[in-house]
């Protein structure tokens, strides 16, 4: 008798020991793993600052230059004397290490004009003067000047972009008598091209370099090869 109330002591404690395991939840949480993004972009604005400031030319010709970064894109904003200084600062941050891509929002500062209603802009070179042996004519004559590049605009903002064109043409080497027969109109952010060109060379230098002008979403290209 006490054999079997053993035995039935010992399978119940064999029981309650079952079911208390059989209680038990087991969870497994991974480590987390957090990154500090807006320490990784004060640090990548602090590389692009160090990369401009070796520049003192560009430190002096920017001191509002304002630089965020965000994930690898930077976004410049700010004010530069010229389309130089723009394109040298855009250079730079394109090529420090971590950028991945560049919105630029400079501003190129031209003096103001005062003037609301359309204008052309025209760049003609100066008036030529030559002065033939005394003997023959004793006075200096004035010859004709060279056609002049000119650019239709209305807007504060659209004067600016037919600037950066003038300054792109004068970079670019594109001579007034190319365009002589163009009419180039800036209309908000696209520019509008008229007219006829003598040959097809001529035809694409004007349009590749249109198409390096920094903020023109399109080139509407009407222009005839005579």
């Amino acid at each position: 008798m006490k054999i079997v109330q053993i035995f039935l002591g010992i399978s119940g404690l064999i029981v309650l020991a079952g079911c208390a395991s059989s209680q038990r939840r087991y969870t497994y949480s991974p480590p987390t793993r957090s990154y500090d993004y807006n320490a990784a972009n004060a640090a990548l604005e602090t590389t692009v600052r160090a990369e401009v400031n070796r520049y003192g030319d560009l430190v002096a010709a920017t001191p509002d230059l304002r630089i965020h970064a965000r994930d690898g894109v930077v976004t410049l904003r700010g004010s530069v004397p010229s389309e130089r200084e723009r394109q040298m600062v855009d250079d730079v941050v394109r090529n420090t290490a971590g950028v991945v891509a560049v919105n630029d929002e400079l501003q190129v500062a031209y003096p103001p004009t005062g003037v609301t209603t359309p204008r052309l802009y025209s760049r003609a070179p100066a008036p030529v003067i030559s002065t033939p042996p005394p003997v023959v004519v004793p006075a200096p004559t004035v010859t004709a000047s060279p056609p002049s590049l000119e650019v239709k605009a209305s807007t504060a903002a659209e004067r600016q972009t037919a600037d950066r064109i003038l300054d792109q043409f004068h970079a670019d080497s594109i001579p007034a008598t190319w365009v002589q027969n163009v009419n180039i109109t800036v209309r908000g952010d696209d520019i509008y091209l008229q007219g006829y060109v003598a040959d097809a060379q001529i035809h694409q230098s004007l349009l590749d370099s249109l198409k390096r002008i920094a903020g023109v979403r399109t080139v509407v290209d009407e222009l005839q090869v005579r």
